[in-house]
């Protein structure tokens, strides 16, 4: 029995230790940062092991999972003094928002129209959201907030009057996709300020999010007014891009640990351990003398969407005593993880490596059940997949700008990475696809063929080819089946 516990303590130890490595080297590789958004979870498995290792009563591998906790331990400590302090409980409010991700498919619109209207916030910032949504939430607020911008995807309702206004989107993307930050001025008790909603790229895409990040920045230092950022960043605290963004823009961030709605579960708050939507703030600062911002947050109320991982979260600014200086992390943060990935190389010179999560989207009619069956065919294959219902006008729209002719098209469209998935491709085609990164547009089934996933119809099948879509338009044969 000891001799099968060490094996599983050495096996979490290799793949903790490749973990932890690949975080620490996020900084110079981009694309491994999706690693440090589950460093709570890799703390938490790390201190497992040294429990497990306690009981095996093994004094080495005791030494190596201590070491192994220890690191983990600090690097989410280290990520911790750039939040800022929250205000002290009974302080004047100068400021409320609250940033929604209110999630395409969200059905509760009565529930979250409520509980916008009960947290009485000057501002409030929505994400994710679909036109019928949009209208039904501008609608059922319009007394409170008379003042908006947005019809879908990034929304922001507001009590004070909107002095100016404008958006940033990704060059070269569909419109559907293009929005990452929506921005208004208002001005509050007599002090103007800009606020600006965020969605940026999910982690799966790296490059992307990298991007984005920098366009975020620039927009951060061309701002002349103190600056509100609140959404779905993608982002933990503990990865480096979102440190980057902290300590380019100046900004502090609020309510990492706070709770979210709706993360309860049985009337009981669970801590959101992958926060990804953040709340940044500044005030007036001239020098590092000027005064800063804090926030005081509250805990909301047990409604919504039953376990969401994103949500709700609120802020209230008030003015404190200003501070002598400003102090960079940077070159601090930059030792320590030097330092750590020392540590973690000597220890385990062969870590395990952890493959990322494949992420597709999907457009598709909201009756097709063929196109149902083809998700859960990917679902079933490993892909985590985002579906988006779309009438048929918006289908050939979609169609025509990712560059699918009528001649290669099915019933469904999707994209994963930089490629185009149309119709009913199977699975580990797909994978063969972004394995491979052909200098390709994309892959298709064209039509309909009796057989291809989704469209199983018991033994009988004809044969069919998935063709490679050139970027010229041309089409080649990619698999036979």
């Amino acid at each position: 029995m000891r001799a099968w516990l060490k094996g599983v303590i050495v096996a979490g130890l290799l793949l903790g230790a490749g973990l932890t490595l690949l975080g620490v080297l996020a900084r110079w590789w981009p694309a491994l940062d999706m690693v440090n958004n589950g460093l709570l979870f890799m703390t938490v498995g790390a201190i497992a092991l040294l429990c497990l290792a306690l009981a095996a009563r093994d004094w080495r591998l005791v030494l190596a999972a201590a070491v192994l906790a220890a690191i983990n331990v600090m690097l989410v400590i280290a990520a911790l003094p750039g939040a800022a302090a929250d205000a002290a409980p009974g302080s004047p409010r100068f400021l409320r928002v609250v940033t929604f991700n209110l999630w395409h498919y969200n059905d509760r619109m009565d529930d979250v129209a409520k509980f916008l209207a009960e947290t009485d916030a000057d501002a409030v910032v929505l994400q994710k959201v679909g036109k019928p949504n949009g209208a039904l939430l501008r609608q059922a607020l319009q007394s409170r907030y008379p003042y908006s911008v947005g019809d879908w995807g990034i929304i922001i309702l507001s009590k004070h009057p909107i002095l100016a206004d404008g958006r940033i989107d990704r060059p070269g993307y569909p419109p559907w996709i293009s929005l990452m930050v929506r921005w208004i001025r208002i001005e509050v008790n007599g002090t103007p300020f800009d606020l600006a909603g965020v969605h940026l790229a999910r982690p799966f895409y790296p490059d992307l999010q990298q991007e984005d990040v920098a366009a975020l920045i620039a927009f951060a230092n061309s701002r002349t007014l103190p600056l509100v950022m609140a959404g779905d960043f993608n982002m933990s605290p503990w990865t480096e891009k979102l440190g980057r963004f902290e300590r380019s823009s100046g900004l502090k961030r609020y309510n990492i640990f706070h709770l979210t709605w709706p993360m309860q579960k049985w009337s009981v708050p669970l801590l959101p351990l992958v926060a990804i939507d953040n709340v940044f703030a500044v005030a007036i600062c001239q020098d590092c003398r000027g005064a800063r911002a804090a926030a005081w947050v509250r805990p909301p109320p047990d409604r919504g969407r039953s376990g969401a991982a994103t949500g709700c979260r609120r802020i209230e600014l008030r003015v404190v005593a200003p501070r002598s200086h400003c102090r960079d992390q940077e070159d601090r943060a930059m030792a320590m993880r030097l330092v750590f990935a020392l540590l973690a190389s000597l220890l385990w010179a062969s870590p395990a490596l952890a493959a990322a999560e494949a992420s597709i989207e999907v457009w598709k009619s909201a009756t097709c059940k063929c196109c149902i069956n083809w998700v859960k065919h990917l679902e079933a294959n490993g892909f985590a997949v985002t579906v988006n219902a779309a009438d048929p006008s918006m289908l050939d729209r979609i169609k025509r700008q990712l560059g699918i002719g009528e001649d290669i098209a099915a019933c469904h469209t999707a994209k994963i990475g930089p490629y185009v998935v149309e119709g009913h491709v199977p699975a580990p085609d797909i994978k063969r696809l972004v394995a491979e990164q052909p200098d390709a547009l994309g892959l298709t089934v064209p039509g309909m063929p009796v057989g291809s996933p989704g469209m199983e119809q018991g033994a009988e099948a004809e044969p069919y080819d998935v063709l490679l879509i050139n970027k010229d338009g041309t089409t080649a044969v990619y698999a036979s089946h």
